[in-house]
């Protein structure tokens, strides 16, 4: 999920960086997302090899991140 968001927020980056024009404040807003999502340590934590009571929480805040993305 992370690998598709990345690449289309390059995608979307470059369209206004070849014009030399600032990103739209929303797309800088999904920038930050994107930072916060690709610096959690959920995709460690993610799976059944690892345990944690607070599981559906930080899943829930992850995803919310995510969706923030795309």
């Amino acid at each position: 999920m992370l690998s598709r968001a990345r690449t289309l927020m390059e995608s979307k980056s470059r369209i206004y960086a070849k014009e030399w024009k600032e990103a739209p404040p929303d797309l800088q807003k999904a920038r930050e997302y994107l930072l916060v999502a690709e610096g959690s340590d959920w995709c460690w934590w993610y799976g059944d090899d690892h345990y944690t009571p607070h599981g559906p929480e930080f899943d829930r805040l992850f995803r919310h991140n995510y969706k923030s993305i795309v």
